[in-house]
């Protein structure tokens, strides 16, 4: 058991990500990453636990900490002798918080072999075709790629030996929840096997469970690779999406909200409530988003046009309160587009380190942050490559110890109905493979409407 001592949990947004999760011979250590969307407060623990395989050792851990926000803890693992210790097998992250809230997550590491290829699958979620009945709905199949080595293949479950031989395993009842591992002969011992897990729903696919029994769904899809909850009739959305599409089709973004397309397809909100800016930037967090950030003529006229109706000035998200002179968004984007009125930002007085846009002339001056003003909140469906956001603060793949800019070779569990998959733009065993043209999102399983054409793998349809 390996702990590590973190801050309590406020929110229930939790995953483990395995950095790595498929190793060769040569490989020398893995990352697991165990992060709250929101960031963590102080008070209790998050402990990793090694469920299977021989012992790993661990090399380093600690808190995973950017702008001044503590959002999970990191381990570093490694095996020095193989026929003692392996990194292969199944991980678990358990967060405790001090009212006795539990929730755990598990990943998984797997071996670099053409015989136990399971083609990038480490979690299968299956239904049953009737809620309360122990049949499945449809076909489900698991298993390993055909190869000369299949004949030594053995398939466990718990305790239970050699359920099965042979690369596939059909599953046919609700009964068929469970880890299975798929080992090569008594080589499993020192790595060479691999973990699926089969997930079975509660209920049926168009129905979640609401105490004790099972109703039908108001949301039956969901979008950015998200999978309903089985308790709940809501989406699990993987990080770096919420549970508005990215496609730019009228309905991407919620009611009473515009976009103009551009970049990443934003939506805008204009408010009249008078607040001031770290204030704002509070509360368009709370509604999903930031202040509102500028990159296109286009997108700022747009946005004024549909303000108009509202008179005086609004705050957008650009300020320069970390270095003076040094202007950026809160929303973590560059400053590339330049409206400022004749003579601003002049920093008039001292201390004018935000940004206000007037909608009488559609120009911005710089103003001191404490002053009460109107403000416009943007979401953006698609924010690449974050995970995690609070308080003006943002978690990125580049962030993490080991971690890299675009989340490559990141196996992302979030637990529930979702399991594990590759980050967004990723699929593969080692999740290190870019998606074909026309796929994308998470394991690449979306596909964009005009296959290879207007297809960012990564947040899917552009125009």
């Amino acid at each position: 058991m390996i702990s590590v001592v973190a801050a309590s949990i406020r929110e229930k947004t939790f995953y483990l990500i395995v950095n790595t999760p498929q190793i060769g011979r040569h490989q020398k250590d893995v990352y697991l990453y165990a992060i709250s969307k929101n960031g963590l407060a102080v008070g209790d623990e998050i402990e990793f636990t090694k469920k299977s395989g021989l012992p790993s050792i661990k090399v380093d851990s600690g808190i995973i900490k950017s702008d001044n926000i503590n959002w999970g803890c990191y381990l570093r693992l490694a095996a020095q002798n193989r026929y003692k210790e392996t990194l292969e097998g199944t991980y678990e992250a358990k967060y405790t918080t001090d009212n006795g809230l539990a929730i755990t997550r598990y990943g998984f590491i797997k071996p670099k072999t053409r015989i136990l290829n399971t083609k990038g699958v480490y979690t299968v979620t299956v239904y049953p075709e009737t809620s309360g009945m122990e049949g499945l709905a449809g076909a489900n199949i698991i298993g390993v790629s055909w190869s000369p080595g299949c004949y030594a293949i053995r398939w466990c479950k718990g305790r239970r030996r050699n359920i099965n031989t042979g690369p596939k395993l059909t599953l046919t009842s609700t009964k068929d929840a469970g880890l299975y591992t798929i080992s090569r002969g008594s080589r499993g011992k020192r790595g060479w096997f691999v973990q699926i897990k089969v997930i079975v729903a509660s209920c049926q696919e168009d129905q979640y469970l609401s105490g004790g029994s099972c109703v039908d769904r108001t949301v039956t899809t969901c979008d950015n690779g998200g999978v309903p909850k089985d308790e709940d009739d809501e989406c699990l959305i993987p990080p770096y999406f919420t549970d508005y599409t990215c496609a730019p089709d009228p309905d991407f973004c919620p009611s009473d909200w515009y976009s103009f397309g551009g970049i990443d397809y934003r939506c805008y909100q204009a408010f009249d409530t008078q607040m001031e800016f770290q204030d704002y930037e509070n509360f368009c967090q709370s509604q999903n988003g930031h202040l509102a950030s500028f990159h296109t003529q286009a997108e700022l006229n747009g946005v004024v046009g549909r303000a108009e109706a509202l008179t005086g000035s609004f705050y957008i998200g650009l300020n320069d309160r970390d270095v003076e002179g040094q202007f950026c968004y809160t929303d973590n984007s560059m400053f590339t587009l330049n409206d400022f009125d004749t003579g601003e930002p002049n920093d008039g007085g001292s201390g004018e380190d935000c940004v206000q846009i007037r909608i009488s002339n559609s120009r911005w001056n710089d103003v001191p942050c404490s002053t009460n003003i109107k403000g416009i909140c943007m979401q953006v469906p698609c924010l690449s490559f974050v995970l995690g956001q609070e308080a003006g603060a943002t978690l990125r793949c580049e962030d993490l110890k080991g971690g890299n800019p675009t989340c490559r070779g990141f196996l992302i569990c979030l637990g529930d109905l979702y399991g594990c998959k590759c980050a967004s733009g990723w699929y593969g065993n080692n999740c290190d493979r870019p998606c074909y043209k026309g796929k994308w999102g998470p394991g690449c399983e979306l596909d964009c409407p005009q296959t290879e054409k207007n297809c960012n793998r990564f947040t899917g349809p552009t125009q």
